[in-house]
């Protein structure tokens, strides 16, 4: 699922970690022409992840943290975000 790209912040809980070649988490950022930007984000159990929505100076930037540590962001120009959203994979 996705949602329209605007500042907003939430929270991400992990009950289960990222497993190589068995449990994948992701962020995503839809840009023009139904192209989605994603990236793999390793998360691990018990913790309970933050994330960040947000337009600045002519660039929209999406960001996962634990606690003030960032670790994943895409950032992309402002006028290409039309929306975000977060995805698993499990196999």
């Amino acid at each position: 699922m996705l949602a329209p790209f605007e500042k907003r912040t939430g929270k991400l809980p992990v009950k289960l970690p990222t497993v190589v070649d068995v449990r994948f988490y992701y962020m995503c950022v839809e840009l023009p022409d139904n192209k989605l930007k994603t990236m793999s984000i390793k998360l691990d159990k018990g913790f309970n992840y933050t994330w960040t929505v947000e337009t600045k100076d002519g660039k929209a930037t999406c960001q996962v943290l634990n606690g003030i540590k960032v670790i994943e962001t895409i950032t992309v120009p402002a006028e290409d975000a039309k929306a975000y959203g977060f995805a698993a994979t499990v196999r």
